[in-house]
């Protein structure tokens, strides 16, 4: 991936929409959250990607129970799955 681009006003649009989504529907605690504040400042592309590289990793971290229960859910529904 070419970590060598420019950060445009759309791109910080969108972080800002990431951060608000991240602040409204993931549970990450103040460090995190202020980890992704760095997106709004960032100055070159390496930046963003470590920072949203962290965060993936951690949104999975924290939705893993969330993901399992859905996908036994969805599993039990197309009854692929027997009921326990």
């Amino acid at each position: 991936m070419n970590q060598n681009f420019a950060i445009t006003d759309a791109m910080r649009s969108d972080y800002k929409k990431l951060y608000s989504f991240a602040f409204e529907y993931v549970n990450f605690d103040r460090g995190e959250m202020r980890e992704l504040r760095h997106l709004l400042k960032a100055d070159s592309g390496a930046e963003v990607t470590e920072v949203l590289t962290r965060a993936k990793t951690k949104t999975a971290e924290l939705l893993r129970d969330e993901y399992d229960l859905f996908r036994r859910s969805l599993l039990k529904e197309r009854r692929l799955l027997q009921q326990s």
